[in-house]
């Protein structure tokens, strides 16, 4: 059960992250996805975070990633 927790908390890190310098729907629509599909949405996260790192990407590329995923994935 804490590594249930501690995934958790720390998926909403990560969401908490991504969506820093977007529109608050950026954060609630991860949010919503990681209710709905948790482990979809950790991967999304993850790709997101690995091309910030990357390629440093501006906030609408994030978007432009992850409305087609969440609209795949929902």
């Amino acid at each position: 059960m804490a590594t249930t927790t501690t995934t958790t908390t720390t998926n909403k890190e990560k969401i908490d992250s991504i969506s820093k310098h977007c529109k608050p729907y950026i954060n609630k629509m991860l949010k919503d996805l990681s209710i709905k599909n948790f482990e979809n949405a950790c991967i999304i996260c993850d790709y997101i975070i690995a091309e910030q790192i990357e390629f440093d990407i501006k906030p609408t590329t994030k978007i432009g990633i992850l409305v087609p995923q969440h609209k795949l994935v929902s």
